[in-house]
């Protein structure tokens, strides 16, 4: 699993407390993307048990694939991980209430040392993921976070440490099984 993410931004004058306002200025999606299923992920990971991948190509504002005849999705790119660092306080109470949600079988992707950046400990297994969103944000996945939105996200630390990737071609009312993925260009601020 991996979100791909620019960042961290240092906000200059960022300051614990405060409420950071981004605005997602323009997304510019890529020719070329695809959408995979993968055996246990998603919210659907108990109907949807076997792999599967569709090969797209974006043009003229839809993205088609030879894989499904007859299909043409709509682009409407958002960005579906956004968010700011947690403070080391905060961060601690997200690992105890995640192994908690973990232990009762929620959808958690918890810290693993396996292909953390940084590699370096105790980054690598005390690093929060980006599954589950959070109060600092996260993994959101919300279709409305389209070129022209503002976001307000609470400041946990100095320079708040800004962070956002994972863009999204399209999607429904939520990421049943995966996304649209593709390469990305979106200037924030």
């Amino acid at each position: 699993m991996v979100h791909p993410l620019t960042g961290p931004v240092f906000v200059k004058g960022a300051q614990p407390g405060d409420l950071l306002e981004v605005t997602i200025q323009h997304i510019e999606p890529a020719n070329w993307g695809f959408t995979s299923i993968l055996p246990g992920f998603g919210f659907l990971r108990d109907v949807y048990t076997e792999p599967y991948l569709v090969h797209w190509e974006m043009d003229d504002g839809f993205a088609r694939s030879l894989q499904l005849p007859g299909v043409a999705i709509p682009e409407a790119s958002f960005m579906g991980t956004i968010g700011v660092a947690p403070s080391r306080q905060l961060r601690q109470e997200i690992l105890l209430r995640e192994d908690e949600l973990l232990r009762r079988g929620g959808m958690v992707v918890g810290p693993t040392p396996a292909g953390a950046v940084p590699a370096d400990e105790p980054f690598a297994s005390e690093g929060l993921r980006t599954i589950p969103p959070r109060e600092h944000g996260g993994n959101l996945d919300i279709k409305q976070l389209t070129s022209g939105t503002r976001l307000m996200l609470p400041v946990f630390t100095e320079g708040g440490l800004f962070s956002a990737g994972d863009a999204h071609y399209a999607q429904g009312d939520s990421e049943c099984c995966g996304k649209l993925r593709w390469r990305w260009i979106a200037p924030y601020m």
